[in-house]
């Protein structure tokens, strides 16, 4: 493992050095679920909630790196604490991954801003709550129309469920939010995103040093 590094990797690189729009962004958020890495958003088999004898599509917020919204958009001292914290996780991560200092700090502000986006058009705790308002059965054309500028076929491929039709979706505004992030974030930024997210989700089986810094942030 010492030796290897992180040239394992080399295949989720190059597609991830692929994103450039929301056909290869689809593409390679399914390639980092499938290595357990939670970006953008989950999506796996539901119980349907009105229909216990169906096993659906669901399809939830996600794509952050911190616990809850909160931590991104409350400025107590424990929330500013902690995105201090998480900053310098990051940024140790970029480093350990090959960038200098400086470019691993200001990539480090990039992804943190990305996801404090995400955290805005995200439900809160109190929300996600309530069974009634987090079931939505917008189906497969729903979840197209909600957020058109993501290949959802090309991402339903990747994830090994091409013909999935039945979707339920916690919550549609924040599929609305994504989609737009998608039109407006630079490529560089979700490839950094994306990249350190990869890391994080296997740094457990990468050199020690990777694990160490994790550790280090999470305990």
């Amino acid at each position: 493992v010492e030796a290897a590094g992180v040239a394992p990797l080399a295949e989720l690189d190059q597609v991830i050095a692929k994103v450039k729009d929301g056909k290869t962004l689809a593409d390679a958020t399914a390639a980092l679920h499938a290595v357990g890495a939670p970006a953008l958003f989950t999506f796996g088999n539901v119980q349907d909630a009105k229909d216990a004898r169906q096993v659906i599509g669901g399809l939830d917020q996600g794509g952050l790196g911190l616990p809850d919204r909160d931590y991104y958009l409350k400025d107590g001292l424990a929330e500013k604490g902690l995105r201090k914290a998480y900053h310098r996780y990051l940024a140790s991560l970029l480093v350990l991954d090959g960038k200098s200092e400086a470019d691993a700090a200001k990539a480090a502000d990039q992804v943190i801003a990305l996801e404090t986006a995400i955290a805005k058009v995200s439900l809160d705790k109190v929300v996600r709550r309530d069974p009634v308002a987090t079931y939505n059965r917008l189906e497969r054309a729903g979840v197209q129309k909600a957020a058109p500028h993501f290949a959802w076929d090309r991402y339903f491929a990747g994830a090994g469920v091409p013909d999935v039709a039945a979707i339920t979706v916690a919550s549609p505004a924040f599929l609305k939010g994504l989609d737009k992030l998608v039109t407006t974030t630079k490529p560089a930024v979700w490839q950094t995103y994306l990249r350190v997210h990869l890391l994080g989700a296997v740094a457990a089986l990468l050199p020690k040093r990777f694990d160490d810094a994790q550790f280090a942030f999470i305990g």
